[in-house]
């Protein structure tokens, strides 16, 4: 009996050793999950590069040119632009309208910066084409010059075109974009 009753202590020890190191692994992983969820929302709330969008949102008003051809004179037509945050200010939605010649113009974007990539990201979509553009980029220090690239198809005249915008601020009622 004496070797049953070892037996028994034994096992009932060996759960228990087995119970508390499961707690304890358990704990620890708790601990680290909270570690992980603390850098994670680090990693996907907006921080400073994202305050560098800020000054865009309102409404804009400007001046569009346009060359459809290295011969032809330059088309000059006035848009408007409105720009409002996106989910909790990680990202920008730019409505823009007007005109260009007798065709009515609207086009959309999505932009922010992505904080895992380290870079500014936008997508550009309009009346004009069934193309997404997709863009990535990159902006000064200070906020006031961002330039932004891209290589899509010319479903035209054919080929890839490599297209390449920036915008830089003027004072804080006015930028350029080009």
């Amino acid at each position: 009996m004496p070797i049953i009753a070892d037996t028994h202590v034994h096992l009932y020890s060996h759960f228990d050793i087995r119970l508390a190191l499961t707690s304890l692994a358990s704990n620890l992983h708790a601990i680290d999950a909270d570690a992980t969820r603390v850098g994670c929302l680090a990693e996907i709330a907006p921080g400073e590069r994202h305050e560098h969008l800020a000054p865009f949102v309102g409404t804009w008003k400007g001046k569009v040119t346009m060359w459809m051809g290295p011969d032809q004179a330059p088309m000059v037509e006035e848009a408007v632009a409105d720009v409002t945050w996106l989910l909790g200010g990680r990202f920008l939605q730019w409505k823009q309208t007007g005109n260009f010649g007798d065709m009515p113009f609207e086009g959309m974007a999505i932009e922010g910066y992505n904080n895992g990539d380290g870079r500014y990201e936008s997508v550009w979509l309009d009346s004009f084409g069934t193309i997404l553009v997709f863009f990535t980029g990159s902006c000064s220090d200070d906020g006031e010059h961002r330039n932004m690239a891209t290589k899509f198809a010319d479903v035209v005249a054919g080929g890839t075109v490599d297209y390449r915008t920036e915008y830089q601020w003027i004072d804080s009622d006015h930028f350029t974009y080009s």
